[in-house]
Formats: structure tokens, C-alpha cells, sequence
């Protein structure tokens, strides 16, 4: 087992489990994404903190209670929402908001480990259409094109903007954005390695933490940690796959109906 202190600089908005309220546009996403209107992916949901109406991480609605996000999204802070629709309106502005109730991580999740993967309970929101998980074998994706969604800033934190971009930011729609999977250095064993696929330089950052990794319609994968520095070269962005962890979280289902 790696030491994610050591090999990784990871770009996130979480600090630790119980920290305190987390600092503004601390948080990245999606650069040069695309926004998703017409929605194709409307049960992608943004989570927020209602004291600040500040988007912290990604999820993905699998039930009508049920969303799937990173382990390293939970947070000892009341009143967390997720929101979807027209994310031009603030949380206390929208009906399209639904209160997490309940954060379940993965039994076996260790900070920044490779089980980073949770799901959050929230009261029902109806829908017509639900995220679909997928039991693909991770190691069979090398070469697989891919897209993956975020909620966070699409404008770069070293980058100083004005308020006025910042508070535009904050309303943009779901971004999404195409890669293609390659291999993983033997460090990063057991996660999914994605380079960006265009020109542009799409690319995930840790805003999209527990944001949804598609391959077709399905979820293969929520979004894990981010490489920088001279690590950077092995992996560009890391997604924890989905099909090791199904029979655990059908057992959350199962209970949670």
C-alpha cells in the first residue's frame, strides 16, 4: 500500500474527515470542459454547504436516495445539500435540492487511499432516469475513450480573477470532458489513469472529487485524486473503479431501500 503523502500532491478541497468549514474557491474542476445542456446526464448532482452555497464535490444520484461519490467528500458539517438543474440559482433558491441525511465510506477507506469511494443518503428526489453502474473489469479499459463530469471552477486557482468571474463560475452547469484510459504506473496499481484525450487539455481537477468517470452510459469509476509535479507524468488524474466495490454497495442499497 502506497503512502498517498508521499507519491502524490493532491489537489483537494478535504482536508481531513472532521475539518473545519473549508476555504473558498479552494476547489478546481473541469478545465476547458464542455457544459452538459441539453442535461445527457441529469442525475449528475453537485454537493454543497448551504452556509456558503460552496460546491465541494461531485456525485452521482444511483437511487432515488442513493448518490455516489469519493470517501474523501465526507464532511462533519451540518446542513449539506445536493443540488441539480438549473444551477444558476443558489441553493436557497432552488427546489431541485435534496438535504444528505446520512455519509457512508467504504469500511476499508484509508485517507487518500485507493478505497476512496462513499455514498451519501439524501432525501428521495425523483427522476427519470438514474445513474447506471457498470462491471467492467478496470483492466480490460487501457486504450477506452471516456468521459467525466464536475461541478467545481473551471478556471485555475493560481490564476487571480475577479469577483465577477468567480461568482459566474459558481453558476456554470455540469462540465464535462473526454480522455482515454492508459496504464497506470506500478505505484498506482488497483486505480483508473486517465490522459486528456483533445488538444484543449481537458482535464479533471479536484473540484470533481467524487464526480462520475462514463464509459457509453455507465459509471465505471468516481473521481479519486489528481497528479502534479513529477509525478504528473504517471497518471495525469486517478479514478477509483466501480465493479470491485459493487457487492458492497448493493449491500448499502439493499439496506437503505
Amino acid at each position: 500500500m502506497y503512502s498517498t503523502k508521499t507519491l502524490l500532491t493532491v489537489l483537494s478541497l478535504l482536508k481531513v474527515t472532521h475539518a473545519p468549514v473549508p476555504p473558498l474557491n479552494k476547489g478546481l474542476r473541469v478545465i476547458n470542459g464542455n457544459d452538459d445542456i441539453p442535461p445527457k446526464y441529469p442525475y449528475v448532482v453537485c454537493l454543497l454547504l448551504l452556509m456558503r452555497n460552496q460546491r465541494f464535490c461531485t456525485g452521482t444520484l444511483i437511487k432515488p436516495n442513493l448518490v455516489l461519490t469519493a470517501a474523501h467528500c465526507v464532511l462533519n458539517i451540518p446542513e449539506q445539500y445536493i443540488q441539480w438543474g438549473d444551477m444558476s440559482l443558489k441553493l436557497n433558491e432552488t427546489q431541485s435540492k435534496s438535504l444528505i441525511l446520512k455519509q457512508i465510506r467504504h469500511p476499508n477507506y484509508e485517507y487518500f487511499e485507493r478505497t476512496d469511494i462513499a455514498i451519501f443518503i439524501v432525501n428521495p428526489v425523483s427522476m427519470d432516469v438514474y445513474g447506471r453502474l457498470s462491471a467492467v473489469d478496470s483492466s480490460t479499459l487501457v486504450g477506452a475513450s471516456v468521459v467525466f463530469a464536475g461541478f467545481g471552477s473551471t478556471y485555475n486557482k493560481f490564476i487571480k480573477l475577479d469577483r465577477k468571474r468567480k461568482e459566474e463560475d459558481g453558476s456554470r452547469p455540469l462540465q464535462v470532458g473526454e480522455a482515454v484510459v492508459k496504464t497506470c504506473a506500478s505505484m498506482f496499481q488497483g486505480v483508473i489513469c486517465l490522459s486528456p484525450k483533445c488538444t484543449r487539455r481537458q482535464h479533471a481537477m479536484s473540484g470533481d472529487s467524487g464526480g462520475p468517470l462514463f464509459l457509453g452510459n455507465k459509471v465505471v469509476a468516481v473521481a479519486y485524486a489528481v497528479l502534479k509535479g513529477r509525478f504528473a507524468n504517471s497518471g495525469e488524474f486517478l479514478y477509483t473503479p466501480v465493479s470491485p466495490y459493487l457487492n458492497w454497495i448493493f449491500e448499502v442499497i439493499s439496506s437503505n431501500q
